[in-house]
Parts: structure tokens; sequence; C-alpha cells
């Protein structure tokens, strides 16, 4: 049984799940689940309302969530750390609707306002409510407290934003470490003194949550899906406790080769298989995209 949930950890997951027809016209973009998503989510998808996406088969965010629904026992909850407009968690939802799952429960934690407002709309759009839902504003760190967050001022190009500093418990603390100063006018909004170029202008301070109090609730998680911009070596590594305890397979996002060894070091050791790993790579614009690893924890193989 454990080695055939390892084999459907492949393009043959897809041949589970059926196409669904294209819902009602409007400005959307779908997926082969019938997912449909706004396309006033990202600016690179002017034009491309109505549009149809066959199954992509081969790439590695899908097989794992898919494969997590495709072997969840009756029931299913996903979570999306980094969330944006949380594609991951509803594609999710959609997969363990068509298994039959119920219940079905997801989480999507993002920091950045108007993203978190996207993910809102998402899932109103695709018809998940709060019974099946849980949607946290705020940034998913190793030590649960506050942090700072950029402002978005062009939210359908900033995605990849990230908290900058430490997390944690004294708000004072961190405010001082930056040397952040309060905005006049802007309650709660702040700037950095001497900002580079191309960082962002205003940063706001944030609730952050470990993975450990983040899952307080939840006895088992059949997937977790992380992008969040340099911090999952240290969010995982501080988490991994839990992780043991009640995470059947995660999906990372990594943004360092760095982060990479220190997981390929970790996840091995305390008892993770690793089912995909992909260097980070430069994009045909020259930027360099994220890595990607998949991981099988073996206590629920």
């Amino acid at each position: 049984m454990a080695q055939d949930k390892i084999d459907l950890m492949s393009d043959r997951v897809f041949d589970l799940f059926t196409d669904v027809p294209v819902g009602p016209p409007g400005p959307f973009t779908w997926d082969f689940l019938g997912v449909r998503s706004a396309i006033d989510f990202n600016a690179n998808w002017a034009g491309l309302e109505g549009a149809r996406k066959p199954k992509p088969k081969g790439n590695w965010e899908w097989i794992p969530m898919l494969w997590a629904a495709a072997t969840a026992q009756g029931q299913m909850v996903m979570m999306e750390c980094g969330a944006g407009w949380g594609p991951w968690i509803v594609r999710g939802h959609a997969a363990a609707r068509q298994r039959g799952l119920d219940p079905v429960h997801i989480i999507g934690v993002e920091a950045e306002e108007h993203h978190f407002g996207y993910m809102l709309r998402h899932f109103a759009d695709n018809g998940i409510g709060p019974a099946d839902s849980t949607a946290v504003k705020g940034i998913v760190a190793a030590e649960t407290g506050v942090a700072l967050f950029p402002v978005a001022t062009d939210p359908g190009r900033q995605w990849g934003l990230s908290s900058i500093g430490r997390a944690g418990p004294d708000r004072a603390a961190i405010l001082a470490d930056l040397r952040a100063e309060p905005v006049p006018d802007r309650p709660g909004h702040y700037r950095l003194p001497n900002s580079r170029a191309g960082r962002p202008i205003e940063y706001l301070m944030l609730e952050a949550w470990s993975l450990t109090d983040l899952m307080a609730d939840h006895a088992l998680i059949d997937f977790i899906h992380f992008d969040i911009q340099g911090a999952e070596g240290e969010v995982i590594a501080h988490g991994i406790d839990a992780l043991n305890r009640k995470v059947r397979c995660i999906a990372v996002g990594t943004h360092s080769s760095a982060i990479e060894a220190q997981l390929r070091a970790l996840m091995p050791d305390t008892g993770w298989r690793i089912m995909h790993d992909a260097a980070q790579k430069p994009r045909p614009n020259g930027i360099l995209g994220d890595g990607t690893q998949v991981w099988l924890n073996e206590r629920f193989l």
C-alpha cells in the first residue's frame, strides 16, 4: 500500500481527475478542475478572459496537491503559506470534492493586504464559504508575534513580497532594530531609513504565526504549499516537530541554494522522503525562478 501511494506521486495522479466544463462567461481564466481565477489578480493575465488551461501534467506544484486529494481518507485539510490569492488550496478544494471527500477545509495565510482581499474573492468566486475555509491575514514566521511587511503599490504586479527583519513578540524592539519610523497621517504604516531603490516604500506591522500555532486546531493536514520568499528554511526548521506529527505532504518553493541544501539535510533525518527536487534556475527573462521541493512524511505512508 505504501508503495502504491509513492508511485502515485507522478503524472499518473492526473488520470484520477476529470475535466470540468467551463462555467459562465466572465473576467476569469479556468483550469481543468473548474476553478476560475479573476484576471485582475495578475497584470500578466490581461487579455486572457475566458481562457481554459489544459491539464498541466509534469507540474510539480499540481502533482502533490492532487496526490493529497487522491490519497486522503474521507476528509481533507490543506494549507497554503504565502497564499497570494490562494490558487493551490482552492484547486485542492475542487480536487477533494471531485474525489467525494467530506468535510474539506482549506487554510490560506497571506500578509499583503490587497492579496489577502484577492484570496477572499477567490474563495467566494469558487463557492467556498466560511465553513470550509480559514483566511489568516499575517506572516508565516519561525516565531509567533509581529513583523513588518510591505504594502504593495501595484498589487497585480508585486508578487514575491517578503517580511523584513525578524518576527517576535516585542513590537518596540523590532521597530528599533530596523530604525523604522511612523508615516505621518498613516496610522500603522512605517518607513525605513535610507531605503534602497526597488525596496517597498511603506510597511505595516502585522501578526506573525509559527507553523505550530497555525496548525494547532488540526490533528492532520494532508498538504501544505509554501511560497514564503526566503523564510521557508527557518520556518520549516522551527516547525519540524509539528510537521512530523501532523502533515502528510509538503511542496516548498525555494528561494536560495542555501535553503535548498538546508532542507535536503533536515528533512530525511526527520522522517521525510524527497519526491521532487528542482533547484532555482533563470527564467527566459533572466529573473531567477523558484526551486521546488516535494516531501512525503513517511509516518503516513
